[in-house]
């Protein structure tokens, strides 16, 4: 989402804040169109000041899908839809700009760069209607197309924003006005092409748990030249058996940008209990279900698609599971009632002999 502030009383202060997710299944189109899968994302921006010209209601978009994903070779255009829908009850009359992205300093998140000068290649993406009204409740399919020069390599990013046309307001008057927009990537196959990761980290975020659930991270490194996306399946063995759960890897099918890193997080968990206990007796008895209890070991299968095939990457990550408040309710819970009562017989006893001796 792109926020921008302006004032017309002779000064005008802009302001820019983008919050777009990478970690939206892309949608790939080769050589001929593509169709967007069926989710889409619904953005809206905040209310804006009112004056007789600008809309009283904020701008309610839904862009379907979020993040596209072109391949072609070099000479070869190739086009997508998308779709865009009014969720408002106004007509709107809005255009569509081109920007590029590249990843933050996290690797998480896309940051938003506006086109330089030099940046030719944004001018081989192109959008069929970039000025159109779109009444409320409407759908309105877009087309892109993408035409690589015959000397085009690798990635190029793309940002397409959608924003009102106008923007008018009374002097002394502020407006808010967000845009969502559309994540584009593009790659253009040559024998250039370097599809490469690596994986730098695995690790368990808790070496030693008192009980679930435990939270894993790995960190990739893309070393090759275009974008990629990792995928595969975290196995966990211990109590003497193999494969207890099977943690699917990157099932949103996040993207890691060219000589960028990305940590993902994946979580292993019991299922909740059907009838959970709650207060006292959650805290002396647990939840019902397994107990786990012992050494765990946690094996990472990370593949990647290097353009010819599936490169698989291994690593193993061990840790502790010790139900230390289980083992003192279930336990020694048990025992301490009859500490209790041998204490007692032991007073008692000291008493009647004590009687016994009195005079």
């Amino acid at each position: 989402m792109v926020f921008h502030l302006v004032k017309t009383s002779g000064l005008c202060v802009v302001v820019s804040c983008l919050a777009i997710l990478l970690s939206v299944q892309p949608v790939r189109a080769v050589g001929t169109q593509a169709s967007p899968p069926a989710p889409a994302l619904s953005i809206t921006e905040l209310p804006v000041a009112s004056d007789s010209t600008q809309p009283t209601v904020p701008l309610n978009l839904t862009i379907s899908p979020v993040t596209l994903t072109l391949e072609t070779t070099p000479g070869q255009p190739v086009t997508a839809p998308f779709k865009i829908k009014n969720n408002g009850t106004e007509l709107e009359e809005l255009q569509i700009t081109l920007g590029t992205f590249t990843a933050d300093e996290t690797g998480q998140r896309p940051k938003l760069l506006d086109p330089k000068p030099e940046d030719t290649f944004m001018s081989w993406l192109e959008v069929d209607q970039p000025n159109f009204e779109l009444a409320s409740n409407e759908w309105k399919t877009v087309t892109l197309t993408f035409s690589p020069p015959a000397d085009a390599a690798l990635s190029y990013f793309y940002t397409v924003k959608v924003a009102r046309a106008k923007i008018d307001t009374q002097p002394g008057q502020a407006v808010i006005h967000g845009s969502p927009a559309l994540l584009v990537l593009t790659t253009v196959q040559t024998p250039n092409v370097k599809k490469e990761m690596q994986l730098s980290s695995f690790r368990a975020q808790s070496p030693v748990l008192s009980n679930l659930p435990q939270h894993f991270e790995f960190t990739v490194t893309n070393t090759g030249n275009v974008h990629a996306v990792p995928t595969g399946t975290i196995f966990i063995d211990g109590e003497g058996k193999k494969d207890i759960a099977v943690l699917p890897v990157n099932p949103g099918n996040n993207t890691v940008l060219p000589s960028s890193d990305r940590t993902y997080t994946v979580s292993w968990n019991d299922p909740p209990p059907e009838n959970p206990r709650t207060g006292i007796m959650a805290w002396l008895f647990g939840q019902p279900g397994p107990i786990r209890w012992g050494k765990y070991t946690a094996h990472l299968l990370l593949v990647y698609d290097n353009g010819e095939r599936d490169v698989p990457i291994e690593s193993f990550v061990s840790f502790w599971v010790i139900p230390w408040q289980t083992i003192l309710t279930r336990v020694l819970l048990p025992i301490i009632p009859a500490i209790g009562v041998y204490f007692f017989m032991r007073w008692r006893l000291k008493r009647q002999l004590q009687r016994r001796h009195d005079p």
